[in-house]
């Protein structure tokens, strides 16, 4: 189930998550495993953590950069106004 990814099983995810493994198996099975539990099981099997990226891969660099300088502060400052309030 877990190699043929949870868009076989019927989810619309393209990752799976310990929570999301454990709830299909308590639905699938009517076994009750925690998130922990569940990831100590996947590695057990053979299975290992995967991170996502933290950069896109299409991403423009300096688009990016100008967004982080100027854009997000201005972005910031807006929200401690309204927050202030």
């Amino acid at each position: 189930m877990v190699r043929q990814g949870p868009e076989d099983s019927g989810l619309d995810t393209g990752v799976w998550t310990s929570p999301i493994i454990a709830d299909l198996v308590k639905r699938r099975f009517g076994i009750s495993y925690s998130p922990s539990q569940i990831r100590r099981v996947l590695q057990e099997l053979g299975f290992s953590v995967q991170y996502p990226r933290q950069e896109l891969s299409k991403a423009d660099g300096k688009l990016e950069a100008t967004w982080l300088e100027e854009e997000l502060p201005d972005i910031k400052k807006k929200s401690k106004r309204t927050t202030a309030s």
